[in-house]
């Protein structure tokens, strides 16, 4: 095993610190779980993390599988990033981007000229170097428009990517890019194992190798994911053993899981689980419980292609017809906030002032009726031409999100519509349906980053296709100018102004229904330490990678 670098150690030493509090100083930092007690300042290596995944994961290829949060979830531990956002070291509990697979990099005064040095000595499992070869190549499968992913867009504003050495590469931009660091945040492809292989199809989408602090272990479809400690890591061994994936789509079996010892962590809770469900003396006695604030927002797209809704007056109706308040009720118990646009309340972008649509069932009838939808024939539902307004909502498999479009079918059928639903496993819901952008409505979950909003890939024209983000396949040249505006001017004010424009501009035309933004709701086993839920976008995970279980409540079971 290599020596685990001075940096490495500092990162982990001040991730330790600050998970401490005053109350652990003051007292013996002694921790006790029932009657045994252990050394809660003295991590301890070993142990299996055994944690719930909604859904199938797409692929753990990383350009691939960045489309899709299950995936993201493995990833992350196999592929670390060249810069990821962690958590402040002189700002406990905010955000910094920070260096990992990469050491350091500069910008260029004009904004055109990213330099790189990645980190000497990391090393793919097999034993291979990581090297700017590796870069280079993931950068030509990345703009390579046969490959499936979202990264297309990441690397749109580049003009060449050039090695410089073994481990100092440079990038070379068409024009000024504010987030050309923040967009460097992936994994990167194994040359030596992919040269001359369909990325796409190949086995390693199944069978990664990584140079992570975890390595790929086994994949048993709709089961289960195993990885474990990779002892030749660069940033030191992880203090677990294993992580296991289990792919348990139904949350209340999830639950009841968690509850038996079966599970450890239980991330993305309904809110009833979370308040209803994990109460009594054992849930006080075995679990934690944990909610923040969190930029997670669920809403409903609308497919432009669809000629229903190809009149704004349309979408803008259905918005009114809505009553956000009730889902936040019905669904969150209240814990939640309602959305107006795509930018979270949290970030320098967000513009408070963009134009609302108040649950107002009568205004939607007169817009409704503006368009030539009535009811004529007195069935309770409106109609033109001898059609109904009928049309189906896409969903998955997810509690909230059922739940969800439930309260909206029931809400819409008040003022005569007809909104049938559709529900489906994770991954096809992505591959088969809103890749194909097959659906009329479907439902969105996810968010806009509050360091670096970036509205291109969900509202620019040139992410309409395939894995790309503008599901509603929204096109407005005057967007895509104010969009173009905030990424290549460095002024912040006069980027806040083009965010701005173009989020009313956006409000105006509703390709997006935003609903609300949750609260963030996990629960883990007590025996899980180093344990540290932070506001977005740091979140539960930051620190996964560090997280350790005391030797006396270590699961004895091999998997």
């Amino acid at each position: 095993m290599k020596a685990v670098r001075p940096i490495t150690i500092l990162c982990l030493l001040l991730i330790l610190f600050f998970s401490c509090g005053k109350k652990e100083k003051d007292q013996a930092a002694s921790t006790s779980i029932g009657e045994t007690r252990f050394s809660a300042d003295k991590p301890e290596y070993g142990g299996t993390l055994v944690r719930a995944l909604s859904g199938e994961p797409v692929s753990l290829q990383p350009l691939y599988g960045y489309s899709d949060g299950a995936s993201c979830e493995v990833i992350i531990h196999l592929f670390p990033p060249l810069v990821r956002k962690l958590e402040d070291p002189d700002r406990p509990g905010f955000p910094k981007l920070t260096p990992v697979l990469a050491e350091s990099w500069s910008f260029s005064p004009d904004g055109r000229e990213l330099e790189f040095k990645l980190r000497e000595n990391v090393h793919w499992e097999d034993g291979v170097e990581v090297t700017t070869e590796d870069v280079i190549f993931t950068y030509q499968k990345a703009i390579d428009h046969t490959t499936k992913t979202i990264v297309h867009y990441a690397f749109s504003r580049i003009d060449t990517v050039l090695a410089l050495d073994k481990y100092r590469f440079k990038v070379f931009y068409n024009q000024p890019y504010v987030y050309a660091v923040f967009r460097w945040d992936i994994g990167l492809l194994p040359k030596h194992i992919l040269t001359g292989k369909d990325i796409n199809t190949n086995e390693f989408n199944r069978r990664p190798v990584g140079y992570g602090m975890f390595k790929f272990v086994n994949w048993a479809s709709n089961e289960q994911i195993i990885i474990e400690a990779n002892e030749n890591s660069y940033w030191g061994r992880p203090y677990l053993d294993r992580m296991i994936f289990r792919i348990i789509p139904e949350s209340a079996v999830q639950i009841l899981e968690l509850k038996a010892g079966n599970l450890d962590l239980v991330t993305r809770l309904h809110t009833t689980q979370f308040v209803r469900d994990l109460v009594g003396p054992e849930v006080e006695q075995n679990i934690n419980k944990y909610e923040y604030e969190d930029t997670f927002m669920y809403g409903l797209v609308f497919n432009l292609k669809v000629d229903l809704f190809q009149d704004k007056r349309i979408r803008q109706a259905i918005y009114h017809a809505i009553d956000k308040q009730s889902i936040i009720q019905g669904v969150q118990l209240g814990k939640g906030r309602p959305g107006w646009g795509p930018i979270p309340p949290e970030s320098w972008a967000h513009n408070s002032n963009i134009k609302k649509y108040p649950h107002d069932p009568q205004q939607a009838l007169e817009l409704l009726a503006s368009a030539g939808w009535k009811d004529h024939d007195g069935d309770g539902f409106l109609d033109k031409d001898g059609k109904n307004f009928e049309f189906t909502a896409l969903s998955f498999q997810n509690e909230s999100v059922q739940q969800i479009v439930t309260i909206i079918q029931q809400q819409l059928k008040k003022v005569g519509i007809k909104m049938k639903i559709k529900v489906v496993e994770w991954s096809v819901y992505l591959n088969s349906f809103v890749a194909k952008r097959n659906f009329d409505v479907c439902v969105t979950r996810g968010g806009q980053g509050v360091m670096d909003p970036d509205l291109v890939f969900t509202f620019h024209s040139s992410q309409i296709h395939d894995t790309e983000y503008n599901w509603a396949s929204y096109i407005n040249p005057t967007v895509d100018t104010l969009i173009e505006k905030s990424l290549t001017t460095f002024d912040v004010d006069k980027r806040k102004q083009y965010f701005f424009k173009a989020q009313q501009i956006i409000a105006e035309d509703v390709p997006v229904i935003y609903l609300y933004l949750r609260n963030s709701m996990l629960a883990v086993n007590k025996r899980v330490q180093g344990v540290r839920p932070l506001p977005s976008p740091l979140g539960f995970d930051h620190n996964l990678d560090y997280w350790w279980i005391p030797k006396i409540y270590q699961r004895q079971k091999k998997y």
